[in-house]
């Protein structure tokens, strides 16, 4: 005679991140932020692509080089040290924290970002229209 097993059920411990979305003209900012470097990535594979800014990211243990690059468009995220995630990546893994220090909107989400050691501001990113993103860094009330 066999005996049925049943299972437990687990949810997943959530945690909450500082995120912000890197762009052009934030990149400086978020660089100094998350105590990132400036590089510029020329393909070798590709002779014809232009080079690409990126911010190089101390990242514990990362799996990849791509996990250490924030390239536009992609998320600098601070809990327990700093990970880079790519939008889709982001927007998979993360939903944002409905309150009213959350002062940035992307489409119809509420992103937050809040730290008291850095002023903020908000700047429009031309390549996603309707978006708007968190600056952070010294000096941006």
């Amino acid at each position: 005679m066999r005996q049925a097993i049943q299972p437990a059920k687990f949810q997943r411990r959530s945690f909450k991140v500082s995120a912000i979305r890197v762009t052009a003209e934030n990149m400086d900012l978020v660089a100094t932020w998350c105590k990132g470097e400036i590089q510029t990535l020329v393909s070798t594979s590709a002779p014809h692509t232009l080079p690409q800014k990126y911010i190089k990211v101390n990242v514990v243990r990362p799996q990849a080089d791509r996990q250490t690059q924030a390239f536009i468009g992609d998320w600098v995220v601070s809990a327990r040290g700093f990970k880079v995630y790519t939008d889709q990546a982001f927007r998979a893994t993360f939903e944002a924290i409905r309150d009213a220090q959350n002062i940035s909107m992307l489409g119809d989400e509420v992103l937050i970002h809040e730290d008291h050691n850095y002023g903020a501001q908000i700047a429009s990113d031309p390549a996603y229209p309707g978006y708007e993103s968190h600056l952070v860094g010294p000096n941006c009330d």
